[in-house]
């Protein structure tokens, strides 16, 4: 029975592979997020850490965490605390909006919302869909 694989560290960077033949990458970040650098490339192990440019970030579970392989470091700088930007959730029965961000939950406006992921955790094929350009993040606001 193979062992299970090692748990991603805030700052580590793990590979995704696509169904192109490409790959994408993801820095960990606190709060079980990935942000998932704007890069992809052609060959594996090839992250761009150290390029701030992220298509987006996500909450990933869990096991599609360890899922995928650590490729490199991305560590956090002083001026950076490793929490990914704030996000929201719209109440589905009240259409009230909170932001969630640093462990936090506080009431909010929509406006103040706007452009915002959602706060959510995705299966790592939901991620891929996403940058496969098959599932559109704002159709859930």
């Amino acid at each position: 029975m193979a062992a299970p694989k090692k748990k991603p560290r805030i700052g580590d960077v793990v590979q995704i592979s696509l169904p192109t033949g490409q790959y994408a990458y993801g820095r960990v970040y606190r709060d079980a997020t990935i942000g998932v650098y704007a890069t992809k490339s052609s060959s594996p192990g090839t992250p761009p850490a150290g390029s701030r440019d992220f298509s987006f970030f996500v909450g990933i579970y869990d096991d599609a965490l360890r899922s995928c392989p650590i490729v490199g470091r991305d560590s956090f700088s002083e001026d950076e605390s490793g929490w990914p930007p704030p996000r929201y959730v719209k109440d589905a029965l009240t259409g009230a909006y909170r932001l969630y961000h640093k462990g936090v939950m506080r009431p909010s406006t929509a406006a103040e919302c706007t452009g915002l992921e959602p706060a959510a955790v995705w299966e790592l094929q939901h991620i891929v869909d996403r940058l496969m350009g098959r599932f559109d993040w704002k159709s859930l606001r």
